[in-house]
């Protein structure tokens, strides 16, 4: 296979990132984040998730948590697959629970950084930092 990486690189720069423009709370930036990207119809918004469940308990994602021995060596797919369909068939109705295996962490940030990419590597990034009273300090990194 033979491209250009520099063809299939997506450059987002079409918005600026100013301390003066941002929310207060980080959760209400990426709000607003969310929902500016959601409306471009990007292929690809986001680069992960840490959710394995939606608060509603979405089967697809938690399911897997059940069927799968994570990170042990198997003899096939068909292994993952015969015990997906055992697990959908235990869990016809409801929430799925946390299997008792699976741990978890709660995630209490104490700062968080957006960055907006611009030309020239000359990025925008914005820093919160939790502070004692539980408001957020915002300020501006260098690129």
């Amino acid at each position: 296979m033979s491209y250009n990486i520099a063809d299939i690189r997506k450059d987002y720069q079409m918005q600026s990132l100013l301390e003066t423009d941002v929310a207060q709370d980080p959760f209400d930036q990426f709000a607003n984040w969310w929902d500016d990207a959601m409306k471009s119809e990007l292929d690809e918004i986001n680069a992960m998730t840490l959710a394995t469940a939606s608060a509603t308990g979405m089967p697809a994602a938690r399911i897997v948590l059940w069927a799968s021995p994570q990170s042990s060596v198997i003899a096939s797919r068909e292994v993952i697959e015969t015990n997906i369909t055992m697990i959908e068939q235990q869990f016809t109705e409801g929430e799925i629970s946390r299997p008792p295996h699976w741990g978890g962490y709660v995630v209490i940030p104490e700062v968080i950084e957006f960055w907006q990419g611009r030309p020239s590597r000359l990025h925008d990034r914005i820093q919160y930092s939790k502070m004692a009273a539980g408001s957020w300090k915002v300020e501006r990194l260098a690129p």
